[in-house]
């Protein structure tokens, strides 16, 4: 999995997982910097290029959109998929970044913090939701005064953090789906 930060790197792994139904095992590379970090040409290509030496089923790569016109974010990382990378290359682009993919189950917080995250609109509606919601959200209810890491991943591992919900509430997640589901060869479940 190519990432580009911390709280993606925690939350990653039981998103795929409760995607796919299945426990995943992920190697990871993240790069700070964001989505420039990440995407520097020689970098990137040694990176994809990496995964295809290792025992790994797929290569995962979950930018943030970020505002950026739709589709750009995904020609910019397929135009540096170098030819030879023998395994399949999922890219996820989450809408307008994975915080709004934790958000969709307001529930999950309630089971991790002991409050629900109100929300005033669509997660994927939200200009930086880990700002305007997470954050906001630590800083009032809880010690925490910024996602971390293991903050991520404890929401998605919550009892409330439902896959089918996250996925009608957020295109994007849906879009990374049925692109994983098909890498896999399992069929989408409705």
């Amino acid at each position: 999995m190519l990432v580009e930060g911390e709280t993606d790197r925690g939350a990653l792994p039981p998103i795929v997982s409760k995607l796919l139904g299945r426990e995943v095992s992920p190697k990871f590379v993240y790069r700070k910097g964001g989505f420039q970090g990440l995407m520097a040409r020689k970098k990137f290509e040694g990176y994809v290029r990496a995964y295809g030496h290792l025992d790994v089923e797929l290569v995962i790569v979950v930018v943030d959109n970020d505002r950026r016109p739709a589709g750009e974010r995904r020609s910019v990382i397929e135009s540096r998929i170098p030819s030879d990378v023998r395994k399949p290359v999922v890219i996820g682009i989450a809408v307008e970044m994975l915080e709004a993919w934790l958000i969709a189950c307001p529930e999950a917080f309630e089971d991790s913090f002991g409050r629900p995250v109100r929300l005033k609109k669509k997660p994927e509606e939200y200009q930086d939701p880990k700002r305007e919601v997470v954050n906001r959200f630590l800083e009032d209810n809880t010690m925490h005064r910024v996602l971390t890491r293991e903050l991520a991943r404890r929401i998605v591992d919550s009892g409330h953090w439902d896959a089918d919900k996250a996925r009608r509430e957020c295109p994007s997640l849906d879009d990374f789906f049925e692109r994983l589901s098909n890498a896999v060869g399992e069929s989408p479940a409705d």
